[in-house]
Parts: C-alpha cells; sequence; structure tokens
C-alpha cells in the first residue's frame, strides 16, 4: 500500500478553536469526498490520554474516601482512649477539686497527656504515610510504566495531615477533660459500678430478664453500661471493616468481571484462535484461504469484524461488530435476552450497553458504520436496526450481526479475520509461528486475549488493594486491643473483688471475650454494611467513569466475609 495513508494529524494554529476545526474538517469531507469515512479526534478523545489524565480525577476520589473512612475509624478512636484516660482518672480530679486546686489546672495533665498522644501519632502516621508512599510508588510504577515518575515529597499535603491529625486527638481530650472538671468532686469520686448506675442502657436491662447466672449476665451488662464508649468503639473497629471490605469487595468485582468475560469470549470453543488480516479479502480464496489451509490450523471460519458507533439519542457507543455464523460455527454469544437475528436484519448487543443506551429487544438503535464504495474506499452512514437480542459479554462494545446481513455494509462475501482451532498437539504459540511470515496477517491471539489482558492488569493494580488491607488490618486490631486494654483496666477493681472470692481467672477472662466479641460482631455487622455502601458507590460512580466500557459485577465472595468476620470477630474478641 505504498503512498497510501489513512490517519493525519493535525495541530490546531494559535487563536483557532479546535471543536470548529473538527466540525469544518468532517463539513469538507462531506461536501467534496462523501464517499470517503472520516472520524475528527482531539487528545482528549484517546483512550491512553484518558487513561493517564482524566482517571486521574477518579483514582483521587476513591482515594480520598478511603482516607476519610480510615482517618474517621481512627478519630473515634482517638476519642475513646482519651475520654477512657479522663474517666478513668475522675476520683483523683474529684480529690484534687475537694483540695481547692483551680480546675483548669486539674484540666491540664489530660490536655497534655492528648498533646502528647497526638504529637506522637503524627510523627508516627507521617512515617508510615511515607513508607506507604514508597510502597505504593514501586506498585504504580509497575502498572504504569512511564518514561520518568515524579515522585517530589508533598511536604504541603503531609502538613495538612500533621494539623489534622493533631487538632483531632487533641480536641478530643480537650472535650472529657472540660466535662470531667465540670461536675461535682462528690460525683467525681463515686466507684465505677456506682457511676454507672441510671446511665446509658443500664437501667432498661436491668428490667430485661435473661437466662444464666450472674456470670453470664455481666458481660452482656457491661456491654450497655457505658453505650458512648461501646458505640465509638464499634465505629472505630467498624471504619476499618468497612474498608476492608470494600477492598476485598472490589477485588472480588473485578475478578468476577474479567472471569464472566473470558466465559463470554470463548464460548462454544476455549482453545478458539483469532487471525486478523490487514484488510478484506474474498472468502473464496487468497489470505483467507492460505489461513484456513495452514498446516497447523485444525477447524476454520472465516470472519469480518469492523468498527462502528452505537447511537441512541445524544449517547453514543464505540463498538466492534462482528458477523458470526448463529447456527454454526466455533464461537456463538451466549444471550441473556431475545435471540440471534432472524429474517429481519438485526443486532446483538452487551447488557451494558443496552443499560447505557437505555433500549431493550424490540426496540430500534442507530448503528454507525462503514460503507464499502471501492476497493479501498469506505464512507460512514447510519442505519437504523432492531436490537434482536442481548449478549452477556461485560465488554459492552462487542455487537454482533448474522454473517449473511454482511451485505448492508457492502461486505458481502469478504472477510478480515478468521476464526481457527490448532490442530492435535499444536497451540497457539505452533499457529502464530506459521502464519508469521503471511504479509497479510496482522495479529494471531487467544479469542479471550483481552480478558487475560485485564487479569493482568489487574493482578498488578491488587497490589494497591493489598497493601491498604495490611495498613486496615493493622488499624482494626490495635483499635481493638487498646479498647479491650482499657475496658480490664478500668474495671481491675471488679476483677479484683471477683478474684477475693474465689471466682476462677479463666471465668473473668472469658466474661472480657465475651463482651468484646459483642463489640467485635456488631462493628463487623457495621462494617460489612458500609463497606457494601462504598462499594456499590465506588463501582456504579467511579466504575462507570473510569471504566465505562466494562459492565462491572458487584459481588463479596464469601472467602471476603470470612476475612471481615475474622477480622472483626475473632481479632477483637482474641484482643
Amino acid at each position: 500500500m505504498s503512498g497510501g495513508v489513512n490517519d493525519l494529524v493535525l495541530t490546531v494554529a494559535d487563536g483557532v478553536n479546535a471543536a470548529e476545526l473538527a466540525a469544518e474538517i468532517e463539513a469538507t469531507f462531506a461536501a467534496g469526498l462523501s464517499d470517503i469515512g472520516v472520524t475528527v479526534m482531539t487528545a482528549a478523545d484517546d483512550l491512553t490520554y484518558t487513561l493517564v489524565y482524566e482517571d486521574i480525577d477518579n483514582d483521587q476520589a476513591f482515594f480520598n474516601m478511603l482516607a476519610f473512612v480510615i482517618f474517621a475509624g481512627a478519630v473515634a478512636a482517638a476519642f475513646n482512649l482519651t475520654t477512657r484516660l479522663v474517666e478513668h482518672a475522675r476520683r483523683e480530679f474529684g480529690i484534687a477539686m475537694a483540695l481547692g486546686v483551680p480546675r483548669r489546672r486539674i484540666a491540664l495533665r489530660p490536655l497534655l497527656v492528648g498533646a502528647q498522644i497526638a504529637l506522637l501519632g503524627v510523627v508516627f502516621g507521617l512515617g508510615m504515610g511515607w513508607l506507604i508512599a514508597e510502597a505504593m510508588q514501586g506498585v504504580l510504577e509497575q502498572f504504569l510504566p512511564f518514561a520518568e515518575w515524579r515522585t517530589t515529597m508533598k511536604v504541603g499535603l503531609f502538613a495538612q495531615a500533621a494539623a489534622a491529625g493533631f487538632a483531632v486527638p487533641f480536641l478530643a481530650a480537650a472535650i472529657p477533660a472540660w466535662r470531667a472538671v465540670r461536675v461535682d468532686p462528690v460525683d467525681a469520686l463515686r466507684t465505677g459500678h456506682l457511676a454507672a448506675r441510671g446511665q446509658g442502657l443500664s437501667s432498661f436491662v436491668k428490667r430485661v430478664r435473661m437466662p444464666g447466672n450472674t456470670f453470664t449476665k455481666m458481660p452482656f451488662r457491661n456491654f450497655v453500661r457505658a453505650p458512648r464508649r461501646t458505640i465509638l468503639t464499634i465505629l472505630g473497629i467498624g471504619a476499618a471493616v468497612a474498608v476492608l471490605v470494600m477492598i476485598l469487595g472490589a477485588i472480588d468485582s473485578f475478578l468476577i468481571t474479567v472471569d464472566r468475560g473470558e466465559e463470554a469470549a470463548t464460548a462454544g470453543e476455549r482453545d478458539r484462535i483469532i487471525v486478523d488480516l490487514d484488510q478484506v479479502y474474498p472468502v473464496a480464496g487468497g489470505p483467507v484461504q492460505a489461513v484456513v489451509n495452514a498446516a497447523t490450523v485444525g477447524e476454520a471460519r472465516p470472519g469480518l469484524r469492523v468498527g462502528g458507533v452505537l447511537v441512541n439519542g445524544e449517547t453514543d457507543i464505540d463498538a466492534i461488530i462482528e458477523f458470526i455464523d448463529f447456527e454454526s460455527g466455533l464461537f456463538r454469544p451466549t444471550l441473556s435476552a431475545g435471540s440471534a437475528p432472524g429474517d429481519d436484519v438485526g443486532v446483538v448487543i452487551a447488557e451494558k450497553a443496552a443499560n447505557d443506551l437505555r433500549v431493550g429487544v424490540g426496540d430500534t438503535i442507530r448503528l454507525r458504520h462503514p460503507m464499502r464504495q471501492g476497493l479501498l474506499a469506505y464512507s460512514l452512514v447510519e442505519t437504523d436496526f432492531r436490537v434482536s437480542g442481548i449478549h452477556e459479554h461485560p465488554f459492552r462494545f462487542f455487537v454482533y450481526m448474522a454473517a449473511e446481513d454482511a451485505g448492508v455494509m457492502g461486505l458481502a462475501g469478504l472477510a478480515n479475520s478468521v476464526d481457527v482451532v490448532a490442530v492435535e498437539g499444536a497451540d497457539v504459540g505452533d499457529v502464530q509461528e506459521e502464519l508469521f511470515e503471511a504479509s497479510s496477517v496482522v495479529s494471531v491471539q487467544r479469542a479471550d486475549s483481552a480478558a487475560r489482558l485485564i487479569r493482568d492488569l489487574l493482578d498488578t493494580f491488587i497490589g494497591v488493594f493489598q497493601l491498604f488491607e495490611g495498613v486496615v488490618l493493622i488499624l482494626a486490631v490495635l483499635i481493638a486491643f487498646n479498647s479491650a486494654g482499657l475496658g480490664v483496666e478500668e474495671r481491675r477493681r471488679e476483677y479484683a473483688t471477683m478474684f477475693a472470692y474465689g471466682v476462677p481467672r479463666r471465668r473473668a477472662v472469658r466474661m472480657i471475650m465475651i463482651e468484646s466479641t459483642l463489640i467485635g460482631t456488631l462493628a463487623t455487622v457495621t462494617g460489612v454494611a458500609g463497606g457494601m455502601a462504598m462499594l456499590v458507590w465506588f463501582l456504579r460512580s467511579l466504575g462507570s467513569s473510569s471504566m465505562p466500557e466494562i459492565g462491572l459485577d458487584i459481588l463479596l465472595s464469601p472467602v471476603s466475609v470470612a476475612i471481615a468476620v475474622t477480622v472483626g470477630v475473632v481479632a477483637v474478641g482474641l484482643a
């Protein structure tokens, strides 16, 4: 094809509107070269440009959501910690107030403790943030191997995080400290079991008859004695579980979608190989028959694939139109609704395309497609077709038509691809090796190569999710251990009294574990519900803009649920 072109790159002169120039080019072709199809694209229309630049905002929204939820859980944990520290020193505050110590001086100590916790938390958090960023850089460099990654230290961003990380825990210490010094000294001196009298749900639960002895009832009564502290603990652990569930659910959803795409691409023959040719050729001879007669090729079926655009109103979707034999052959798409095209010319579109275009079986849809005008000349025309069926492939750009309908595009009796199955004892590598020398063959690949490519890319991106899995897992265990430790510490007088009366230590441990398991169970339920809500939002809002071509299934596998339960219930109970 010496001297021929099918692509033209233009730069826009200063002061010229790109959209107006594109419209002028299309009008010029329509007026003087109506038999030549032309599509005008800007840089923003290029898929690579979209993935690299426009997808940044979607990624940022995703990470902002993770950061906010993790931060909210940490805030709840910090508030719970400082509140319980202040309440643990309540008797000391009461004695100091009774002795006439100024209340502002009494409040100074918990404020200093809160400042120490906040400051050390900031130092530790900045260090962890830097380590996570370093680990993230390695994953991103593998996922997107740009010519150069510029990873300068974002001092301003880290300073904002440090300011928020210090202010919130300090405020969490200031509020209970201010409340503690405003009560009467006699109230501050009341012991633990009296301090809870009439508070929270204790008075309500006391009227509920529960089976079992005192030791059986005690964990449940302790659970509701101070509902504020219990709720804060549940929220802290639940936030970590929610992030974990969303990450696990995203991985499950991506994997099940890829599996469905792989299954849909190989329906009828899992070893199907697609041989693409450089242009259309007659089916009866030439390059098509050369592929069919290749020594490594067993069964073969000539095919035809062309590009097009599905249009309905203001919405349009790029499409790959494949003409196939619905009655026989190596491949037949699995239909979820409708049927294969019959006597009338129809199209079979993907479920995702049907949803995005808001059409169903029996509706009319417009297809912008090439119309052959000569040996190498094609115009672009728009034709209305009936939607005869909807197929299950998750990639929305696949459109199927009956092989006998290729004449509507002036392509009857022509092929630009061949579906083949290797002979016994050969594989795709052998077919590639034999057809490598054929000048008309441009690619030889498995039918499920697109799904395999996405799976390979997904395996790399899963590394990002796994990084966050480790972080939230550690956070959940730390919150649980801290809460359990404080709970035991503030009830040490009660346990000491029980030990003095001969209560076995294993019984006391069992009561503590039951109470922690109750908290962990509620935290897990809260986290799973919140995580599923985040997952649905992420896949439906961000997924639709980041990956509009893929119809993602929303799934949380039993294994992921088991992991969430292990973190939220088992780990908290053992803490």
